[in-house]
Formats: C-alpha cells, structure tokens, sequence
C-alpha cells in the first residue's frame, strides 16, 4: 500500500535496488480510500520507507540531490550490512548536500526481515 509517500525501495544483500511503484491517491484527498495492496517478500532485504526531503534536498549549487542520486547514495552506504542503516543513510544525504540546510523535514524507516537460526523450512 502506498498513501502519496515516495515509492518504498528494496535493497537486496547484493546491492540491487528495486523500486516497488504502488501508486494510489494521499490519504486524505478521497472520502473512501480504494487503493490497491500487494504482498511482497521481504526474506534476506532491507525495505526502505522515506520522505521526499531525502531527494528532494539541494546540495551547495542548488541542484536537488534527486532519485538516480539518492539510489547512487544508497549503494554507497550499503544500508543491508550497515549496523546503524538509519545513520548511514542521513550521513549519506549529508555527505550530497554538504552544510545546506534542508527545506523539509527528513522521514525515513528501515525495515529488514533477518532469517532465524532456529526456524526450519
């Protein structure tokens, strides 16, 4: 289910970036929301959920950091084996947009689904 956010991002283990479109009206903007959900694995990845300040931020020369930029980000800080993804990623953002402030405010959330060592099949 998408309300209006950014597209969520699976990060698979290998560095593989695939953007999961599920386009659906804001919430909010309809009486009856009527959108459509999906079921998708998570087993092995890291999902990323974000707002848009993360692309939508400039960098020093006033150009938005953008979506082919944040993804470039992403792979650098390899968020599937980072110990603090949350850290990585706003350092990340940092590291684009140097000392500029940020126009909005920046949302994100990781979610990795990690296989037990004590669950069979």
């Amino acid at each position: 289910m998408n309300a209006g956010q950014c597209y969520p991002l699976r990060l698979d283990p290998a560095g593989e970036i695939t953007t999961w479109e599920l386009p659906n009206f804001p919430l909010g903007l309809r009486a009856r929301w009527a959108g459509a959900v999906q079921r998708r694995s998570l087993q092995g990845t890291t999902l990323l959920l974000y707002s848009d300040c993360l692309v939508e931020a400039k960098d020093a020369t006033g150009e938005p950091v953008g979506y082919e930029r944040f993804e470039a980000l992403l792979a650098q800080a390899d968020l599937p084996r980072a110990a603090e993804p949350l850290e990585a990623l706003f350092a990340a953002g940092r590291r684009a947009t140097g000392p500029t402030a940020w126009d909005d405010d920046a949302t994100a959330v990781v979610v990795r689904r990690v296989p037990r060592a004590d669950r069979v099949g």
